[in-house]
């Protein structure tokens, strides 16, 4: 029983928070209020008064919305299959792991259609059609360092766009979680969680709402991911590799996220 306690010990010891540059970092959101309601709507990630990135539609004949970069410094997360941009959910991570950045148009060069094109037949290609609170991708360089951020739009089909709000990661090439407003563990209750690992087995002690979780390995893969709360707390890491990996927490309501590091045995 007493080597047994040793462990446990030894394990919450190990189990304690990562004081990455993430953590440290500043997440910059602007909140456009009122809403605006646009056939022409600028994007100005980090408000120096340039605009970024432009989405503009065209109802006149067919429906085209199309996103613009304002120069080369700037590019949008994609689907480089058919060059078109990703509407994506609240909660996934933006951020140098993704490999699919294009700058899908310039001021000089567009074409109409790369968010979503609607046309005469009844065809549609591309992601943003009649979309509510979808997320566009964007990365950026302030001062040639490149900085991650997103933009939260909804796109009524035939009608004006709406631009919601935007934020960006001020920590060069540090991710972004698309809705995310905050990023400051000592503001939030995962400061309190503590974990307990016993034959691989997770134990997430002080939870006070759903969370989902993501675990990823030393080269920034990642090996499992699910949902906890203050019943269903376990983790079930018998699969992994004895050895040191980084659990990722994502809170709801409010947004929030962390990271905290962990020794699998």
């Amino acid at each position: 029983m007493k080597s047994v306690l040793k462990v446990v010990k030894l394990v919450v010891l190990v189990c304690v928070w990562l004081k990455f540059n993430a953590v440290q970092s500043q997440i910059i959101y602007t909140d456009v209020d009122p809403d605006k309601w646009s056939y022409n709507l600028p994007i100005d990630l980090n408000n120096d008064s340039k605009v970024d990135f432009t989405v503009n539609i065209d109802n006149a004949w067919y429906y085209f919305a199309y996103i613009i970069c304002q120069s080369n410094d700037q590019e949008v997360l994609s689907d480089y299959r058919i060059s078109k941009a990703l509407a994506l959910n609240e909660g996934v991570v933006i951020g140098p792991n993704q490999n699919s950045w294009i700058q899908l148009a310039t001021p000089e060069n567009y074409s109409d259609g790369n968010l979503v094109g609607v046309f005469n037949d009844g065809s549609v290609i591309g992601y943003w059609q009649n979309v509510q609170d979808k997320y566009l991708g964007l990365r950026f360089k302030i001062n040639g360092k490149t900085h991650y951020g997103w933009a939260r739009l909804s796109m009524p089909l035939h009608s004006q766009g709406f631009l919601k709000d935007y934020a960006y990661n001020a920590t060069a090439d540090e991710s972004i979680i698309a809705g995310q407003k905050v990023l400051n563990v000592e503001d939030t209750d995962f400061y309190k969680i503590k974990f307990l690992v016993s034959q691989k087995i997770i134990t997430v002690l002080n939870l006070v709402q759903e969370t989902r979780f993501k675990i990823y390995n030393v080269s920034g893969q990642m090996q499992l991911m699910g949902h906890l709360n203050q019943v269903d707390n376990l983790i079930n890491a018998q699969y992994l590799s004895s050895g040191l990996y980084f659990i990722e927490l994502v809170t709801e309501y409010p947004l929030k996220v962390s990271k905290m590091k962990c020794m699998v045995f």
